[in-house]
């Protein structure tokens, strides 16, 4: 029915294509992108409880995200006039506070110059225990019903967006997964330890930063929509592994 009338506005073609769809097509971009980001730094760090949460960045987007909730929680844009709907300025703010989270666990895990793995997951779980802090803080001084919004945001969420977030999304996704695909047979010498990879033609101080800027970014991106849905970027790597190996190719 609602596919029979499709540029009319009626119930069945409203809660399809304005309601379920998007959020569909959000559902698999976020979970495709948090598996990829999943996948890539449990090879990097060398940890099979590696996940999107470790960094620091998905910290950083959700404290952004808060503060962005209380400080301006309407201000919207509205795209052609409001025919394509709106789209918030809050996954802007929750973006930015990635960026900067990115940019602190990337200083404090240089020693010499080099980016070490095990410096990246200790500044990504303190930087992620003191915003965890932080929020706490915020959450306690607002009042109720901004509580409420601030919960169901660091709850995580995959509620409609605009086609025009949806599509940006995926391209965004897509041209991170693209150029972590690319990084598959490093990938796979590098688990094999560092020394091993250098001798093998790998570069582990220039792919660490690589992956690390790269699957941050993503990162940052996803949440910034959806909020922190942490498990599918530990779970669903480890689950293909069992299906299909461990070739990152």
């Amino acid at each position: 029915e609602a596919l029979k009338n499709l540029f009319s506005s009626t119930a069945d073609a409203e809660i399809l294509l304005r309601a379920r769809l998007p959020r569909v097509l959000l559902g698999i971009a976020i979970g495709g992108g948090m598996a990829v980001c999943g996948v890539v730094l449990q090879a990097l760090l060398g940890n099979p409880l590696a996940c999107p949460q470790m960094l620091g960045v998905s910290g950083g987007a959700s404290l952004g995200g808060i503060l962005g909730l209380i400080f301006f929680p309407n201000w919207l844009l509205p795209l052609a006039g409001g025919r394509l709907g709106e789209i918030s300025w809050i996954p802007l703010a929750a973006f930015l506070g990635a960026l900067f989270s990115m940019v602190l666990v990337y200083r404090f895990s240089l020693f010499h110059g080099r980016l070490h793995p095990y410096h990246i997951l200790l500044s990504g779980v303190i930087l992620n225990s003191f915003i965890a802090a932080v929020i706490m803080f915020l959450n306690s001084i607002v009042d109720f019903y901004q509580a409420q919004g601030l919960l169901f945001w660091l709850m995580g969420s995959l509620s409609t967006r605009a086609y025009v977030t949806v599509g940006f999304i995926w391209f965004y996704i897509l041209l991170g997964f693209l150029w972590l695909w690319s990084k598959g047979l490093s990938l796979n010498l590098i688990t094999l330890g560092e020394d091993a990879a250098m001798h093998l033609g790998v570069e582990p101080g220039a792919l660490q930063r690589q992956i690390f800027i790269a699957s941050s970014l993503m990162i940052g991106a996803m949440v910034s929509v959806s909020g922190m849905i942490g498990f599918v970027g530990l779970m669903v790597p480890h689950v293909m592994r069992l299906l299909i190996g461990s070739d990152h190719r």
